[in-house]
């Protein structure tokens, strides 16, 4: 766990990254230098946990878009997890909401990242 609280978990080709519960300045640093080198280290799928986040500020929202763009670049994806009150507020509000793939829960989270790596590239 790094100094933030960020927690890195590899599962597979999937990094299962949790979120401390302010995503600010700092800590939304933290959490994209992790998923920079995950991916960098060859996993091109992502979960983020926002579980435990209870607030979300603009570079937390950048943080996510630029995971998302990192990913999809090397053919993968991210699906965020857990969103509470005023992080979905947050996303809601700025119209992310679409744009980013977000499930309920981290099983949910998983099962989409499996039946995504299981389609055809074409029907992704």
């Amino acid at each position: 766990m790094g100094p933030m609280g960020v927690r890195v978990v590899l599962n597979g080709e999937i990094a299962e990254i949790a979120c401390p519960p302010e995503c600010d300045t700092e800590a939304a640093a933290e959490v994209e230098d992790a998923m920079t080198r995950v991916v960098r280290d060859g996993r091109r799928l992502l979960l983020v946990d926002l579980s435990q986040v209870r607030y979300l500020d603009s570079s937390g929202v950048r943080m996510l878009l630029r995971a998302r763009g990192e990913a999809e670049a090397l053919g993968g994806q991210v699906v965020v997890v857990g969103l509470q009150r005023q992080p979905r507020r947050v996303l809601e509000l700025l119209g992310l909401r679409q744009v980013l793939r977000c499930e309920p829960s981290r099983e949910a989270g998983l099962a989409y990242l499996s039946r995504w790596r299981q389609a055809p590239a074409e029907a992704r």
